[in-house]
């Protein structure tokens, strides 16, 4: 089935809000997870931890699992000694820690229901919940019940339905508020963390399962007026996009035997991130969620599908390339963690031994390097602007400081681009592992550059960037048009519509507005214009999640006459954007303006909507 129309079998409408988040500076956004040793080596812990706070990250997930089968998945499962170093060594490093709690393993055949778990395991598991958040609460806030318990294969049964799943989480949720009231410092937590001094989420879907998140959040929306605090407080949904077969563009789990659902079997990340937030926002309508990527990696050695594992250098660009990709569109995500840190060693019946940043010896891969550079380049800095839509099909992000920007970008095959910036300023070109490729001579104001598969950065400092592929940006990285003056409209009219969205939106000057036409493309929206006009540029804003390839035309007619085409967009467009479309020439005695949307024949990623169509001269 293709992604768009599971997408819109899952969502109430195309329409919804997705709620902003405060984004994490880049150096709170990256984490790991700190893996299990079988043998429980302490050196070996300790060598790992050190890796992970020398690469920049402030975050490390630590499992506290709690499961009767703990013949499966051995170096999984922590007992509370195990935990406690684990903690004590991301304390000792100044690494904050998010806690998962693994709940009793399911029968493998209906009924899923709590109540036909044993109930002495269900209530031993929320005494363990309590006693967890007692001992550890001061140190966790985040708290994760369940780890991919979409999933039932392998002979590991965890699968939990989404309405069941939401009533254990109601228990937990009170298992652990009853944890921290217990502890001496709770008021304090509170004080200093806000809510009830702690957030819990649903544990990491395998893959980006839509059905399961809708049906765990219409699960908990049923709770919601009987339980209004555990409805209230489950503040967010991890889910696991991995890479699968076929290439770095298939970061979602494969189909696994004996799995119930069928995720998004495909996509980037960034798609991924929004197919899993319109979910969130569609059936979760009164309460808020953010993401969490909880794990993210790429084998470099797949020993039963050895067409699956990737080169060291492969890994590092998919790792670099995701964290910028979820980092920047931060009002989806909350964080990422690298599953997992170290490369465990290996068994033959694990899939996932060397998704690792440092390989099972400590040494580090070309993934450790990329990452560390990335941190270090982008600290400081906050995210400007999308830029993406100035290549055909790769990805340009500006971050921006005091005194200092920094242009990442990437794209699938090589293109050249000249940056410009303001006098004096320094100006330094990186490749992703951190070396310097060019340093342009002292007073130089731009700078040649060649477009590579793997990110590239160009660091400005003492000014920013004005220039980039011939386009203007102002001092935040917005594109501008010095000298051009908005023309005005008088009516307007589309192809169809959704109830509430008029065409009007897309020209009345607000980004606020969105019309939008009900469908996928092919479609259209059209202005006349206040008396025959001259048109140079267009600024086109879409409304449009997921992101993805487009085809726009800009159509004008002369003296009323017949449409004519004079400009076209092919691009990876996202909502954020504004993309500025320079007509070949000055059109005179315009008297119509449209953008005509072309059917892709590999689909339309989301319904045709503008929040934006502006019209120059």
């Amino acid at each position: 089935m293709r992604p768009w129309k599971t997408l819109c079998s899952l969502l109430l409408t195309l329409t919804v809000a997705v709620p902003a988040l405060a984004q994490n500076p880049p150096e709170r956004f990256f984490g790991a997870i700190a893996p299990g040793h079988p043998q429980g080596d302490l050196s070996w812990h300790a060598a790992t931890f050190d890796s992970i706070s020398s690469v920049g990250a402030k975050v490390v997930r630590v499992a506290m699992f709690w499961n009767y089968n703990s013949g499966v998945y051995p170096h999984y499962f922590y007992n509370s000694w195990d935990t406690q170093q684990a903690l004590a060594g991301a304390q000792a490093r100044g690494l904050g820690a998010y806690g998962i709690l693994n709940p009793p393993n399911q029968p493998s055949s209906p009924p899923w229901t709590p109540p036909s778990i044993d109930a002495h395991l269900y209530q031993t598991f929320l005494r363990f919940s309590e006693d967890m958040a007692y001992y550890h609460g001061g140190q966790i806030e985040y708290w994760e019940v369940g780890n991919e318990v979409n999933l039932s294969f392998e002979g590991l049964s965890t699968f939990y339905p989404g309405w069941d799943f939401a009533r254990l989480l109601r228990d937990t949720r009170a298992a652990l508020r009853r944890g921290f009231q217990r502890r001496s410092d709770y008021a304090a937590l509170v004080a200093a963390r806000g809510g009830e001094g702690f957030k819990m989420y649903p544990a990491g879907t395998a893959g980006t399962d839509l059905v399961w998140i809708r049906d765990t959040c219409l699960g908990l929306e049923s709770l919601y007026d009987q339980y209004p605090s555990e409805g209230r407080y489950v503040e967010g949904f991890s889910i696991h996009p991995f890479s699968a077969p076929g290439g770095p563009d298939d970061r979602t789990f494969f189909n696994a035997p004996g799995y119930p659902y069928t995720p998004i079997s495909h996509g980037t990340l960034l798609q991924n991130l929004e197919w899993a937030h319109f979910t969130l926002a569609a059936n979760c309508p009164r309460v808020p969620r953010e993401l969490f990527i909880g794990e993210y990696g790429w084998s470099t050695s797949y020993p039963e599908v050895p067409a699956q594992a990737v080169s060291e250098s492969a890994q590092a660009a998919f790792f670099a390339q995701g964290l910028i990709e979820a980092h920047a569109s931060g009002k989806l995500s909350r964080a990422i963690h690298a599953w997992t840190f170290r490369d465990l060693p290996h068994h033959t019946w694990d899939y996932w031994d060397h998704t690792g940043l440092l390989r099972e010896d400590g040494s580090q891969k070309p993934a450790w390097t990329a990452i560390r550079h990335l941190i270090t380049r982008l600290t400081g800095l906050g995210f400007r602007q999308n830029l993406g839509w100035l290549m055909p099909v790769g990805r340009m992000y500006l971050y921006g400081g005091a005194n200092r920007q920094t242009l990442v970008y990437w794209n699938p095959t090589s293109l050249s681009m000249t940056v410009k910036a303001t006098a004096g300023s320094t100006i330094r070109v990186y490749d992703h592992l951190g070396n310097q490729t060019q340093a342009p001579p002292a007073g130089a104001t731009q700078v040649s550059v060649t477009v590579f598969p793997e990110p590239r950065y160009v660091e400005v400092t003492g000014g920013r960037i004005t220039t980039v592929l011939g386009q203007s940006l102002d001092a935040n990285g917005v594109p501008t048009l010095p000298g051009y003056t908005t023309v005005p409209t008088t009516w307007t009219r589309a192809s169809s519509t959704l109830g509430g969205s008029p065409s009007g939106n897309a020209f009345d000057g607000s980004s606020g507005t969105v019309w939008n036409s009900g469908g996928l493309a092919p479609g259209w929206v059209e202005a006349k214009l206040y008396n025959l006009q001259n048109v140079r540029a267009l600024v086109l804003e879409p409304s449009m999640m997921p992101s993805g390839l487009v085809d726009h035309k800009v159509e004008l007619a002369i003296n009323n006459g017949a449409y004519q085409q004079v400009a076209q967009v092919t691009s990876y467009l996202s909502d954020d954007m504004k993309v500025v479309v320079k007509l070949p020439q000055t059109y005179t005695n315009v008297s119509h303006v449209r953008v005509r949307s072309v059917a892709r024949t590999d689909g339309s990623p989301t319904w045709l909507a503008w929040r934006e169509v502006r019209i120059y001269q």
